[in-house]
């Protein structure tokens, strides 16, 4: 299956498991993937942040105390 896209956004749920996407957790930290929820991840964030160079980027935010409530 090719599935063509200008933009991607992967959403796979609550629970984490970096190796459940194939090439995940080889691409944290690079070409603006970020995650927040891992202590070893999170200052990946801050980096590819700062190589943005405009346009559009996602970031969610829950509105409960804790990411899955």
């Amino acid at each position: 299956l090719l599935i063509e896209y200008e933009i991607l956004i992967v959403a796979a749920g609550i629970q984490i498991n970096w190796g459940g996407i194939k090439g995940l957790k080889e691409s944290i930290g690079t070409n603006g993937v970020c995650s927040n929820y891992s202590y070893k991840y999170v200052d990946s964030t801050w980096r590819e942040i700062e190589k943005f160079k405009g346009g559009n980027a996602v970031f969610t935010h829950p509105n409960t105390p804790i990411k899955c409530g």
